[in-house]
């Protein structure tokens, strides 16, 4: 049985990125692209001088790297004024750009050059822009693969900055809308990291949608914290806003983790409008910025919940904290996006507080089918808005349409800037693709026009004949006093003597092992009241001890392997 649902808001051809920045150049030159907060003030960067660096940048990525390899250009960068100029810059030089995380001490260094090694043998790019003190350590890892030197880059781009030309005359490839535009890699919570191949049409596209339904235009101010390598970032806070021509304002990744309260500062300073943040950041910001800290938020437009499963209670949470800041429900919004559609699928509307659907947990679990709660248990799911144009939607359900209630089952895709494939992967990219429609490996149901969003099918933990949903089980545990908010991973292993998958729960704690028998009784009694599910196993661990991707997610796969080596290795010690 299928559900599905379309709106065909799509536009037609329209001006790639890079003829978009050109026309803001040319138009209001002096406006600013991006500001740069520091602690000795911010620096500005105006469409007229980004224009100009992505000049330099082109011409000078263009010559090392023509003709070799495949055209990607991997970007190993911080968080930097010269990052978004050079990216722009290898599109500008004909190259297709991807942002990688650049390593940082709290990564598994073995971890993360197995895995650049491993992406670097299947994509073989034409070169690689780093740093001067890390390019040896890059070079020990991909061979023969070029090694270029953003300190290069960035000292043209100061030596060329008196000089300016009208945007048109500075040699820009505008390129052409078919053309690949980027490279997005996701986030390999489950497997391999998967090259997505994005066209201008698709980047163009997405922008123009996303724009129309969260009202981001010219006038708009983003302010941001977020990497670039992951898509949230990269089109919320950088390629979409550039795309309309608004203003982005952005701090660094690891500024903000030391000082949450330069967000709220920045909005307030700049005025900004749109913010996307994951899930844990409204939680994280609520338990860290004090309400009196005298931040002015009422300008602010949308607070977007996106990346991550936006849960109730962490919205309910940051507005109640932040109110006498000007936060209210009507900001608060929610988007559903991954990298295979560009990135957003669905927004909520403008100046509507979000929707929540409690249904019953055991139709959900047992026949996948969504009803209203009627005492017992009962598991609430966070709207994801209406679909933003373009794009159209279906349900590939499970549930019998003769039982009362409304189906389940996988979300399908189909739309003007959906991925044009995995680079180099086609026996991958012909898996998800079915009929052309993207198969996206997350379940949900639409209600009243709204997509709502259960979890991701690889997330299914199937004991005992009922579905329980990973994010679920780690939201009810992460509340648990004592456990390290956001640090908690819920793993199915498969038991041969129950002949059924088994919860294990691994949270990391700083309680003393003293304490370690009270909490893991805790944990236990939350899942079973909450979710009516029992642990097998329930491991607390160090700070620290959670594997995580390279786009800092929790990897289930990586997590799984972990404790089962850990286990093997104990029993073997017992043994001897």
């Amino acid at each position: 049985m299928e559900r599905s649902r379309q709106d065909t808001g799509a536009t037609g051809c329209s001006p790639t990125l890079l003829a978009s920045l050109v026309a803001h150049a040319t138009a209001y030159p002096g406006k600013p692209a991006f500001v740069f907060p520091d602690e000795s003030g911010f620096a500005v960067q105006s469409y007229a001088d980004l224009v100009a660096d992505i000049a330099t940048c082109a011409g000078l990525l263009r010559q090392p790297a023509s003709g070799q390899g495949s055209g990607i250009v991997l970007m190993i960068l911080k968080h930097t004024p010269v990052m978004f100029s050079a990216y722009l810059g290898a599109m500008g030089a004909g190259l297709i750009p991807s942002f990688l995380p650049f390593p940082t001490p709290k990564q598994n260094p073995d971890y993360y050059w197995h895995e650049l090694k491993t992406l670097v043998m299947m994509e073989r790019p034409c070169c690689i822009l780093t740093y001067r003190e890390l390019a040896p350590s890059v070079s020990a890892a991909v061979g023969d693969i070029q090694v270029l030197l953003i300190e290069d880059l960035e000292a043209r781009c100061r030596a060329a900055g008196g000089e300016r030309r009208e945007p048109e005359s500075l040699g820009i490839d505008l390129r052409r809308p078919q053309d690949t535009a980027l490279l997005q890699h996701s986030s390999g919570t489950t497997g391999l990291r998967k090259g997505v191949m994005l066209s201008f049409e698709a980047v163009a596209r997405q922008s123009e949608a996303l724009a129309m339904a969260c009202e981001l235009g010219p006038k708009a101010v983003v302010a941001t914290w977020l990497p670039m390598y992951h898509d949230m970032g990269l089109f919320s806070s950088f390629l979409i806003p550039l795309h309309v021509g608004a203003t982005v304002v952005t701090i660094d990744p690891f500024d903000w983790l030391r000082t949450p309260e330069s967000l709220f500062a920045a909005i307030a300073s700049f005025r900004a409008t749109h913010c996307w943040l994951p899930n844990f950041a409204f939680i994280h910001l609520a338990n860290t910025v004090k309400p009196g800290c005298g931040h002015d938020l009422s300008s602010m437009a949308a607070f977007v919940s996106c990346s991550e499963p936006s849960k109730p209670a962490a919205i309910d949470l940051f507005v109640d904290r932040f109110a006498p800041l000007g936060v209210t429900p009507e900001k608060m919004h929610v988007s559903y996006a991954m990298a295979e559609a560009s990135f957003a699928v669905t927004q909520t509307p403008l100046r509507h507080a979000p929707r929540f659907m409690a249904v019953d947990a055991d139709a959900l679990a047992t026949r996948s089918m969504v009803r209203p709660a009627a005492g017992g248990q009962t598991v609430v799911f966070t709207s994801c808005g209406p679909l933003v144009g373009g794009v159209e939607l279906r349900i590939d359900a499970t549930g019998s349409a003769d039982e009362p209630g409304i189906a389940a089952g996988e979300v399908m895709l189909r739309g003007g800037f959906l991925f044009q494939g995995y680079y180099n992967q086609p026996a991958l990219t012909a898996d998800v693709i079915t009929d052309g429609w993207f198969r996206t490996g997350d379940i949900g149901f639409v209600a009243d026009g709204e997509l709502f969003i259960c979890g991701r099918s690889k997330d299914i933990l199937i004991v005992h004949g009922r579905n329980y949903y990973a994010h679920d089980i780690e939201a009810v545990a992460s509340a648990v006093p004592g456990v390290i908010a956001g640090r908690v991973v819920a793993i199915g292993q498969y038991t041969e003597t129950t002949g059924s998958e088994e919860l294990v729960l691994i949270a990391e704690t700083r309680m003393s092992p003293a304490d370690a028998a009270l909490l893991k009784r805790a944990l236990k009694q939350a899942v079973v009241e909450t979710l009516g599910l029992l642990p097998r196993v329930v491991k607390l661990v160090p700070p620290g001890w959670l594997v995580k991707t390279t786009s800092g997610k929790i990897s289930r796969k990586a997590n799984l392997e972990r404790f089962e080596h850990e286990s093997l290795e104990l029993e073997a010690s017992h043994a001897g």
